[in-house]
């Protein structure tokens, strides 16, 4: 090879991929010149990554140690946490379910012994009976009274009603000036006086 061949050969050294992310990151290019400036300018302080903790350090962490590494095992985490919550969830629900029926069928007891009571205060009073027993001291079945002292006092009263009613007919037929009753065309004498019911105490 000649000597002027090789005087223009130039090797230049390639840039690593740092490098060619720092050329091409304005932030870095600002960075580093500011630390090539010369005379009283501000100089930029390189530093370092301040938030990467150097190794040794009490905040330095592996890569290991931060991110999960079992993926098989943190899924089952997951699921057995899933599966846990499900299990709150329907013990929760339950347990409500339960308290609710608890509630009604108290309601439903309680609703119960206050109907039976109503009822045996019914019976007891016999408010209800009243509806089939007769206002009257009178049998409408065998037509007779009662055998007490209302029915004694019934029996007088409709005696004293057909008292006067005789007495009507009596004054009626004293004051006709014909001998036959106008009714039924009848020759008929006089009627006498009836006589007036007395009531008698058992």
């Amino acid at each position: 090879m000649d000597d002027s061949t090789t005087s223009t050969f130039k090797q230049v050294v390639p840039r690593t991929r740092k490098e060619r992310r720092d050329r091409a990151s304005k932030e870095t290019l600002e960075k580093s010149r500011l630390e090539n400036r010369r005379e009283c300018h501000f100089r930029y302080n390189n530093l370092g990554k301040l938030t990467e903790p150097e190794s040794g350090t009490l905040q330095h962490c592996t890569d290991s140690e931060r991110f999960q590494t079992d993926c098989a095992g943190f899924y089952k985490q997951a699921r057995d946490s899933s599966l846990q919550t499900r299990k709150s969830q329907m013990d929760y629900k339950r347990a409500a379910m339960i308290d609710k029926e608890e509630v009604r069928w108290g309601n439903i007891d309680e609703s119960q012994m206050n109907e039976q009571e109503k009822w045996e205060h019914i019976r007891e009073m016999g408010e209800r009976n009243r509806r089939n027993t007769s206002s009257v001291p009178y049998d409408p079945i065998t037509l007779g009274y009662h055998d007490n002292d209302d029915g004694d006092k019934l029996r007088h009263n409709d005696d004293l009603i057909r008292w006067r009613a005789a007495m009507r007919a009596q004054q009626l037929r004293s004051r006709n000036t014909c001998s036959f009753d106008p009714i039924t065309g009848k020759p008929g004498g006089f009627l006498g006086t009836p006589e007036k019911p007395m009531f008698e105490k058992r």
